[in-house]
């Protein structure tokens, strides 16, 4: 088959019937560029010259991951709107793309070892955003980026970030059954994002709802906690102290690394 031109491409990214579909595709364009464009904004670019011109690399590599990223998934969505361009009832082109990485081996070995890394990733870059002061607002839009865009687009700069920032040290909740119920929230999506990890490629021959309640869990409940500490007051934020990070840290990757290994 002939590669999509520009044209195909555009034409694909407004086809659909209805307005609900056009103000779905507006929606999630406008929420990734949106996210996209605040961390751009925001991003420390002076103080990295000045202090480490090394990280200005994450610049760069994030363009790269996305020209390259983005390249393939609007290719994929023309490709899908020919092809389905006749039938009276298309599949999903989201549920679609999951459903073909995750019916064949190699593709799912990759794809599960990239979601197993974000899900060991998150609570990582959660705490060194409140041990360095990252405003919860600016951190919610670098995981809103990584997840409507390419987690290869928005992590590098926010490590980038993150280390551009002196660590501020430990700091104590003042609200104890608030610190408590963030624990709670972060080990039900944890829980929730592994688990789903694992049911993809179990459901996908089953059910359906099955296996796009799986994928939308997994696209969400990772967000969920850096939305959370938005409604957070500054001082109210609590980071774990080093060595119970660690040892959750460690925990955690034990658990996705076996997850990646039974979902493999």
């Amino acid at each position: 088959t002939n590669r999509p031109g520009l044209g195909d491409i555009a034409a694909a990214l407004v086809s659909g019937e209805g307005l609900a579909t056009h103000c779905r595709t507006a929606s999630y364009f406008s929420a990734f560029l949106g996210s996209l464009g605040c961390v751009s904004w925001q991003w420390p670019w002076r103080e990295a010259w000045r202090r480490k011109p090394a990280l200005l690399l994450a610049a760069p590599y994030s363009l790269a991951a996305l020209v390259s990223t983005w390249r393939l998934i609007l290719l994929f969505f023309a490709r899908h709107q020919a092809a389905y361009a006749t039938h009276p009832d298309p599949p999903n082109l989201f549920v679609e793309a999951y459903v073909r990485v995750s019916d064949e081996a190699p593709g799912w070995w990759w794809s599960s070892q990239l979601l197993t890394w974000v899900t060991v990733a998150c609570p990582m870059a959660y705490l060194e955003a409140q041990r360095r002061r990252l405003p919860p607002r600016l951190a919610l839009a670098y995981v809103t980026t990584a997840f409507l865009g390419a987690v290869s687009l928005a992590l590098p700069p926010l490590l980038a970030h993150l280390l551009l920032l002196e660590p501020q040290g430990v700091k104590g909740g003042t609200n104890a059954r608030r610190d408590a119920a963030v624990e709670v929230t972060w080990a039900v999506c944890l829980a929730s994002a592994a688990l789903s990890i694992v049911a993809l490629p179990a459901t996908v021959d089953g059910p359906r709802w099955a296996y796009i309640t799986a994928l939308l869990l997994l696209h969400v409940v990772l967000a969920l906690p850096f939305g959370l500490a938005c409604s957070l007051k500054q001082s109210d934020e609590r980071a774990l102290e080093p060595r119970r990070a660690r040892a959750a840290f460690l925990s955690l990757a034990a658990f996705c690394l076996g997850a990646h290994a039974l979902s493999s």
